[in-house]
């Protein structure tokens, strides 16, 4: 169980997360969101969340909360209070921003639920979804930390939303400032995140780097292992979202070059969803038997996937946002035992080299790739060697513990400093 040395440290404490994204749906905001509320309640908190209707990557509600505007579960850590929102298969960065927006107005219903909380953790992005906390803050006086894991609204900006009206990016960079005025304290996915909002904020905060790690908080959630794994070839994954800022195609050509030079056989199996899985297809299309692409996967399913796998690979482009983030990809390739192969630049690059816990291959560099994998499925010693390897990224202060711990004191900082 994870706790803080002293697991009572915020006892009849209440905590509200805010977040667009959470359980059952998928994601790095999702999975990032639940860890913090895992943590928060194994340290005394009641917790209360603040979040969408799921529908997340699909783009379309999940059938038990169909034709519902607000929704309220309870659970033995608290309550999650859900509100509408609209969602499209369809994607497009104006149907993305009504997406944004149609949470932010809805979310308002639960304002006053959040008079009692000690204090308001809200994810960003989408940098939207915070007004429901500052309402709360202007209102009742609740103090808030904004947990950026984007820098907004420059993430606007690479998912498409070019040549808006000058006066709405004004209206947005305004809101911007807004939010780090009305912060108490400032988390920070990566450093890389970190150093961004330093240059932006001119005033007093605290701003620290709470890093995303091994976020798996069910212990049901063990590795399975099929008893129909194919152990004569050497399994090759990429799991998580297939969207513009991964680069599957990379990989298939790596694949490609591997299946035609390689004495040994290997395998190639992506899960996932997102806007380029017709254009993964294709790619796959023109691949041997050999590779495959399984769909999205529960997280039973992802494991036994991972479980049954022995390379994962990250592919990124080099985009501003992928220099700055770390895939969290790479903390479940790690928890499997996998070799990790991480092609792409930036934080992420340098946090893998750093703890020497993968192979870092520069983006869009396929036949760079190709070598390595192949030097992996050939080389029995070598890929074992690297699966040890990976469990360095859960180990220090990239432990789920360390991230835990700070994660709590900076609540418990904000929590006794005066209003």
């Amino acid at each position: 169980m994870i706790r803080n040395n002293d697991s009572t440290i915020l006892e009849g404490r209440t905590i509200a997360l805010v977040s667009q994204y959470f359980p059952p749906e998928g994601g790095a905001a999702a999975n990032r969101m639940n860890f913090f509320r895992h943590f928060l309640h194994e340290n005394g908190a009641t917790v209360m969340v603040l979040t969408a209707m799921p529908n997340y990557p699909e783009g379309v509600i999940h059938k038990p909360y169909r034709g519902k505007t607000w929704a309220k579960e309870s659970h033995p850590w608290g309550a999650v209070l859900r509100s509408w929102c609209y969602v499209s298969k369809k994607r497009s960065a104006v149907r993305r921003i009504v997406n944004y927006l149609t949470y932010m107005v809805a979310s308002i219903r639960w304002v006053r639920c959040l008079k009692s909380c000690d204090v308001v953790i809200f994810s960003s992005g989408p940098m939207f979804a915070g007004l429901v906390a500052f309402l709360a803050k202007k209102l009742y006086g609740v103090k808030v930390i904004l947990d950026a894991r984007d820098v907004w609204p420059d993430r606007i900006w690479e998912s498409g939303a070019i040549g808006l009206p000058k006066i709405l990016e004004k209206a947005l960079h305004g809101y911007e400032h807004f939010m780090y005025r009305n912060s108490m304290a400032i988390t920070c996915a990566t450093q890389g995140v970190c150093d961004a909002l330093s240059t932006r904020i001119n005033h007093p905060v605290i701003l620290e780097v709470v890093r995303n790690c091994d976020q798996v908080t069910n212990n049901s959630s063990a590795l399975s292992f099929s008893s129909s794994k194919d152990t004569e070839r050497v399994s090759i994954i990429e799991a998580g979202t297939i969207g513009w800022a991964q680069d599957p195609g990379n990989l298939c050509d790596a694949f490609k070059v591997l299946s035609n030079t390689s004495l040994s056989p290997a395998s190639l199996h992506f899960a996932g969803l997102g806007p380029r899985v017709e254009e993964l297809l294709v790619d796959i299309s023109g691949l041997s038997e050999h590779a495959h692409y399984v769909g999205n996967l529960s997280e039973n399913q992802l494991w036994e996937f991972l479980g049954n796998a022995d390379v994962g690979v990250v592919t990124l482009q080099p985009t501003t946002h992928n220099l700055m983030t770390v895939s969290r990809r790479v903390y479940d390739y790690a928890r499997a035992g996998l070799a990790i192969v991480y092609c792409g630049a930036g934080e992420g690059a340098e946090l893998v080299e750093a703890v020497q816990a993968g192979i870092v291959v520069e983006p869009g560099d396929s036949a760079k790739l190709a070598a390595v994998l192949k030097s992996l499925v050939e080389n029995k010693n070598e890929l074992e060697k690297w699966k040890m390897r990976s469990k360095r990224l859960l180990e220090g202060e990239l432990s789920p513990e360390s991230v835990g711990n700070k994660m709590v004191r900076i609540v418990k900082d904000v929590i006794e400093t005066g209003k």
